[in-house]
């Protein structure tokens, strides 16, 4: 058998001789005529993947109702634990529960596990307090160790080999889907009733679970539990494991809680914990090695390559995949401020990506026998989506964040279900349920470890950046305030500089009316603190008292105004900048012949230079921010040379500032309704120009008169700013008229292009010498 083909005939793989007690459990899987069909074996399928559903649901419907419920509870401190707590359990008792399922009645087993399940729930819907809320999540994550395996386990007694990856694909599904649909219905219950109905649903549900298996599931007379005595049953518990991964995980969930926040990294507390947490790993290992099969983790199955190998993909895989589901939804809340039921409809591109790619991952390897190369692909995809989606920012477009989910959803469906698959297909049917909880346990406990770590980041983030984003906000306070309050919480005043927490501009030429100045309202409406740049300030009167945005002085062409303005800035951000938009500009139209070398020298001062003089001033903030810069050229730029030359110095300054983590922008602007011409007078030419004919029509373009296509200046900034967030770097091309210039430039050839913009600009009416 090749390294990437797994066996679907029935036959378990050939392993090491088991125990005599073990020898007197089934040694093959039930005959066909044993499985159940038609109606009856959907009903079981049914009901195993509704208990799936459940368990899975239970993981991520709290996702969206974390930010309610840390309103009640009044903190974010213990928000982790919510979802943690169950990890915690789920993980520690999953291999327990393996064995159970060996020892015991799988039947009985299944239901004591979801009746575990149901108490714990009922204890979260009637939680008073954040600690009840805790132990109710706790005590439904060791129920749901049960559910998890139970289903997985019963699916490989139920259907025969052949057909055993497409229904194990068909319970991953349901998996899959609890876990992105969790928080869509968390966002509706909370929307529209009290987060409490989160868990009060899962009691009905699993009643009908428990009907349907009660009733319509019966254990094969085949599936025989190993006769053992109480005693034995109870050391192949190994509870001494339990304890020992269960301390070691709460040690780790401390260290990560209290770390940065009430205790310093380097305190003897968070040593101790995180050293504890080294120590009984190490001691669980040893026991388990020295439990033998009475390990909870046995080692003989765990030293199968295939084992090892799909219980490390499981804990990695597991980690990223949670750690999608729980923050996505705090993302949109809290950065986007949308609602719970919205945050939960914006996960939507995972739901049906991760359905697709389930089923069509099972149907092939059923048809081929084939899960390696899927599983590698699914890492693959898994991993540049994951990435995609660490670019998220404020105001990321839609279709960015779409797309993105899109991406990661298909890796994680197509490789949820995979270790499970391939190790059940390799297992002797009695080492099933073991090998099917190793999986799990490792599945779980990535998920706890990596939400941990993930909300120790978070807070020791915030905690990191409030001073310089939001001096005026005490840390503990954000800290214990509930993700939905902030905005009530917290004066309006104080909001962007939290979000940042959770963007620096700085834009140059911001006067009223023009791009400048609704760059700097858009740019604050997504959260960003705007630093808005004008050379008299009083022309930037419609900032004064815009929330998020502080006006500053600057006179682009003046290195020490650059430098003064350089130095406030990075007093007031700590030294990093995350947008520079170079959008001061000077609109000076006159013929090449009749403009004066200090005009020409002024027109290029503001248009060209002050875009390398303020960039090379605020490259060290932009550098340490992996910033971005903006530069804008115009469709002008065919005949403007001052906008060519911006052109051309922004595409260099692209490639040279790549290296160190900037990304450059150049905008192409076309038509814009903006007031930049109104202060131009009329073009007085000399007697002897040879452009005299021209004078009416430089006029209209002096002032504006003739725009053809010229569209909104507040659609233009909106773009620009999806722009910057949406990741872009390069050409773009924004504004009335810019794509029709970028199109004909391309398609025609350079002499009839030529020829139709000289004919826009009215060259043919210039009068020649012996004309004249």
């Amino acid at each position: 058998m090749s390294d990437f083909e797994i066996q679907m005939s029935g036959e378990g793989a050939t392993g090491p001789e088991d125990s005599a007690k073990e020898e007197q459990a089934t040694e093959i899987a039930p005959k066909v005529g044993e499985y159940p069909k038609g109606v009856r074996l959907a009903l079981i399928v049914t009901a195993l993947a509704l208990s799936i559903f459940l368990s899975a649901l239970d993981i991520t419907i709290v996702a969206t109702a974390i930010p309610k419920i840390t309103d009640e509870f009044h903190g974010l401190d213990k928000a982790s634990w919510y979802g943690s707590a169950f990890f915690l359990t789920s993980g520690s008792f999953q291999a327990s529960w393996g064995k159970a399922y060996k020892y015991f009645d799988i039947k009985w087993t299944f239901l004591s596990a979801i009746v575990v399940f149901e108490l714990g729930s009922l204890l979260c819907a009637v939680a008073p307090n954040s600690n009840a809320l805790i132990v109710g999540r706790a005590i439904a994550g060791a129920g749901s160790a049960g559910m998890t395996p139970g289903g997985y386990i019963i699916i490989a007694y139920v259907v025969e080999p052949v057909k055993r990856p497409t229904y194990t694909g068909i319970i991953g599904l349901s998996y899959c889907l609890a876990s992105v649909v969790g928080p869509l219905v968390g966002g509706a219950i909370t929307t529209t009733t009290t987060w409490k109905w989160c868990f009060y649903i899962n009691l009905p549900v699993g009643a009908v679970t428990v009907f349907i298996v009660l009733f319509f599931f019966r254990t094969s007379s085949i599936v025989k539990p190993i006769t053992a005595t109480w005693t034995e049953k109870f050391l192949q518990a190994d509870f001494v494991g339990v304890a020992l991964i269960l301390g070691a995980l709460v040690s780790y969930s401390l260290a990560t809680q209290y770390g940065g926040k009430t205790e310093a990294w380097n305190s003897s507390t968070i040593i101790g914990l995180l050293v504890g947490f080294v120590l009984l790993v190490a001691v669980f290992a040893a026991w388990e090695w020295h439990a033998g099969e009475r390990a909870m983790i046995v080692p003989r199955l765990l030293m199968q390559r295939h084992v090892a190998t799909g219980s490390l993909f499981a804990f990695f895989f597991a980690g990223s995949y949670f750690l999608t589901i729980y923050y996505l939804p705090i993302y949109f809340q809290t950065v986007d401020g949308a609602s719970p039921i919205i945050s939960g409809v914006d996960t939507l591109p995972l739901i049906i990506a991760s359905a697709v790619a389930v089923i069509s991952a099972g149907l092939f390897i059923s048809k081929t026998g084939y899960a390696v190369p899927v599983q590698v692909a699914s890492a693959i995809i898994t991993t540049v989506g994951a990435g995609l989606l660490l670019t998220l920012n404020l105001g990321t477009p839609t279709g960015n964040w779409i797309g993105y989910q899109i991406i990661a959803a298909l890796g994680w469906g197509a490789g949820f279900q995979i270790p499970v698959t391939i190790c059940q297909a390799l297992a002797k049917p009695t080492d099933i349920p073991s090998l099917t909880a190793i999986i799990l346990f490792f599945l779980n406990i990535g998920g706890g470890l990596l939400i941990n770590g993930a909300q120790s980041a978070l807070v020791n983030t915030l905690i990191s950046t409030l001073p310089t984003s939001a001096p005026d906000v005490d840390p503990s306070l954000l800290i214990s305030t509930g993700a939905l309050e902030i905005r009530s919480v917290f004066p309006e005043e104080q909001i962007p500089g939290i979000l940042e927490a959770y963007m620096k501009v700085l834009i140059t030429g911001c006067s009223d009316g023009g791009i400048g100045s609704e760059l700097a309202k858009q740019f604050a409406a997504r959260g960003y603190q705007v630093y808005a740049t004008v050379r008299t300030p009083s022309k930037a009167a419609s900032l004064v008292g815009v929330s998020g945005v502080e006006v500053l002085e600057l006179e682009v062409t003046s290195t020490e105004s650059i430098a003064a303005c350089a130095t406030e800035v990075d007093r007031c951000t700590g030294g990093t900048l995350d947008v520079l938009i170079n959008n001061a500009g000077a609109d000076f139209v006159v013929p090449f012949l009749d403009v004066s070398l200090e005009q020409a020298k002024q027109l290029y001062d503001v248009n060209v230079f002050s875009i390398i003089g303020v960039t090379q001033e605020f490259a060290p903030m932009l550098i340490k921010a992996q910033g971005c810069v903006v530069n804008f050229s115009s469709i002008a730029g065919v005949y403007s040379s001052s906008k060519a030359a911006a052109k051309q110095i922004s595409e260099c300054m692209r490639t040279e500032l790549a290296p160190l983590g900037v990304r450059v922008i150049t905008g192409i602007i076309g038509a814009v309704q903006t007031p930049i011409h109104q202060r131009a007078g009329d073009l007085v030419l000399s007697e002897g120009s040879y452009y005299q004919n021209l004078r009416d029509h430089i006029n209209e373009v002096r002032k504006g008169t003739t725009k053809p296509g010229a569209v909104d200046v507040a659609s233009v900034c909106k773009t620009i700013v999806s722009d910057v967030d949406g990741e872009k770097r390069g050409i773009v091309w924004r504004g009335g008229t810019a794509a029709a210039v970028r199109f004909l430039s391309w398609l025609l050839p350079n002499g009839l292009w030529e020829s139709v913009v000289n004919k826009g600009r009215g060259l043919e009416q210039v009068v020649k010498p012996a004309e004249k």
